[in-house]
């Protein structure tokens, strides 16, 4: 079993894996986002009783890869039927699920610089931002693997770029409300670990802006 999520994994870096079933890349997603959320949990995680926190990014990380999956695949179908190239949904959301596949692969690839870098810097907000750049990361390399994957399976119509683009902003907009209702993945020592905050339902946009720019 194991083998055979490793090969689906090594197809969607070779960009093979559209070729295939759906579900193959759903399972590459369910094994390997655990591994990221283990990672990403890892921070102030200094007595076993804290370690707790590393589970529970762990079974929420495929949740957030998939969750946001399933709620952008309706605009994405809207997408494909008002450019008028419907008949190509089935291949173009096999490939978008693939690149679900890549891009997890690629960031469990790189989860142990994860606790690396918490052991390297004092400040949530810098930990947060690290783990952010490998998420954007991993989500380029997606982008282009995506696009490589659906080179040759569809024609070169301007249409379907603009559906990849509109695909990974729709996910990205998205993915950042998601993780933010889901948090926390990256824990803090003022805090006892908790599957998810007493306040879920904010505005995940407003904090990244204040994160980003220092502005509140």
């Amino acid at each position: 079993m194991l083998g055979s999520v490793l090969g689906d994994a090594d197809r969607a870096l070779r960009g093979s894996l559209v070729d295939g079933d759906w579900w193959r890349s759903v399972r590459v997603v369910l094994v390997c986002a655990p591994i990221i959320g283990l990672a990403t949990g890892s921070y102030s995680v200094d007595d076993p009783a804290r370690a707790l926190l590393m589970v529970y990014a762990a079974m929420k990380m495929p949740v957030l890869v998939l969750g946001t999956t399933a709620l952008c695949v309706p605009g994405f179908f809207v997408l494909h039927a008002a450019l008028g190239v419907r008949r190509d949904f089935g291949v173009a959301l096999r490939g978008v699920l693939s690149g679900q596949a890549l891009f997890v692969a690629v960031l469990s690839g790189m989860s142990p610089m994860i606790p690396v870098w918490y052991s390297a810097v004092d400040l949530k907000g810098v930990a947060i931002l690290g783990v952010g750049l490998l998420f954007a990361i991993a989500a380029v390399v997606s982008l282009i693997g995506v696009r490589r994957a659906l080179r040759d399976r569809l024609d070169a119509r301007r249409a379907h770029v603009v559906l990849i683009v509109g695909w990974f902003v729709m996910y990205g907009f998205v993915g950042i409300q998601m993780g933010w209702m889901l948090r926390p993945f990256v824990g803090s020592a003022a805090e006892a670990p908790a599957m998810f905050r007493e306040d879920p339902f904010t505005n995940g946009y407003v904090v990244v802006y204040e994160m980003l720019t220092g502005v509140r």
